[in-house]
């Protein structure tokens, strides 16, 4: 929880820190997968995402946005031998810290860091859902953001956001193809596509 505690601290110092000129709220639907260095199986899977946004312009067509965030991310888990398909969930609080250039007056790219905290991970299948948070040997992450948003009308939005995860969720041991371990290491990386709307509640 004291991670929880620090990103909201953290978030509303940068928003206290610069003149503000609009908040928003942002939501909308996700493509989300975890990526595996070895091979997988793992399908991506619709989640959803939704925030409140703050936007700081530094000087004319620059910008600093931030946001405070709730997504669900996860991906389709195949059926196995040992197991039956389904789908893996981990829900995440997170803020995105990133600079922004509006190169024409309606089209917005930015790009930076977005650090998370994960909440609660869960397996379900047809019959079962199981809390595996004990599992995951890393709450806390950090992902590479980047992101284009196109003025619809003054007050609203398309917006969409790639984000690539920078630090795994889990410690690993490799193994051969005879089952003989060759090493450990961090794998299972958060890939994510979001695209949906923002909506300026307040500023211009």
């Amino acid at each position: 929880m004291r991670y929880i505690a620090w990103l909201i601290i953290f978030s509303c110092t940068a928003w206290a820190a610069s003149a503000q000129n609009f908040t928003a709220i942002r939501g909308g639907a996700a493509l989300s997968n975890l990526k595996y260095k070895v091979e997988s199986d793992n399908r991506a899977r619709m989640t959803w995402f939704g925030g409140l946004v703050a936007n700081f312009e530094l000087q004319e067509q620059f910008f600093v946005r931030t946001e405070l965030s709730y997504s669900k991310r996860g991906y389709q888990r195949p059926a196995t031998a040992t197991a039956t398909k389904g789908t893996i969930s981990y829900n995440y609080l997170s803020i995105p810290l990133l600079a922004g250039y509006q190169p024409v007056k309606n089209l917005s790219i930015m790009a930076g860091p977005e650090l998370g905290y994960m909440l609660s991970a869960k397996a379900k299948d047809d019959i079962n859902s199981s809390d595996i948070m004990g599992f995951v040997q890393n709450r806390f992450s950090v992902d590479a953001n980047a992101g284009v948003s196109w003025s619809l009308t003054p007050e609203l939005m398309l917006d969409a956001h790639f984000l690539i995860g920078l630090t795994s969720l889990y410690r690993v041991i490799y193994t051969d193809a005879n089952g003989v371990d060759t090493g450990a290491g961090r794998d299972g990386f958060n890939r994510v596509l979001q695209v949906g709307l923002l909506y300026k509640i307040s500023g211009h």
